[in-house]
């Protein structure tokens, strides 16, 4: 009788954890910030081997209203930089490279199939451009996968 009793209390116990484990698997994922922009890098497809893309180009932030930015990776691990960006010559005269973020980290990593962590904005209205490396620019700062003019669709525009 006992072992019987044992028996039933060890299938049950297995039973309440494998229960358990499956509900958290099944568990709706948290719903996303509405305040956090999510920006998508991926590799460009052939023929554009070596350069990546963006899905949501120039990202519009209100510091007033404490919205943040996150870059994630569809596929490698990439680089943002705020300050190695190349000056090219359609850019007005007195631009200058600054990082608005909030810690100001630069550049930013972020790791494959990942997210970098969210960043705020300073409080200052000013169009930021970035470029993006697929390799870290600290230790090479040519050939950006994305150029901070390249389809001018890397940028971060804050506004009161």
């Amino acid at each position: 009788m006992k072992t019987r009793q044992l028996m039933f209390s060890l299938v049950g116990i297995v039973g309440l954890v494998i229960a358990f484990e499956i509900g958290l698997h099944l568990r709706a994922p948290h719903p996303p910030n509405p305040n956090t922009r999510l920006i998508t890098i991926s590799a460009s497809p052939p023929p554009d081997v070596g350069k990546c893309e963006v899905d949501f180009p120039v990202a519009f932030l209100r510091y007033n209203l404490n919205q943040s930015v996150q870059w994630a990776s569809s596929d490698n691990k990439y680089w943002i930089s705020f300050l190695t960006i190349d000056s090219p010559p359609d850019l007005p005269a007195d631009y200058k490279p600054e990082n608005p973020l909030a810690p100001p980290d630069d550049p930013v990593v972020v790791e494959p199939h990942s997210q970098s962590r969210t960043y705020h904005v300073k409080p200052k209205t000013k169009y930021y451009m970035y470029a993006i490396f697929d390799h870290d620019p600290s230790t090479n700062s040519n050939n950006p996968c994305k150029t901070a003019t390249d389809d001018k669709d890397t940028g971060l525009n804050i506004k009161p």
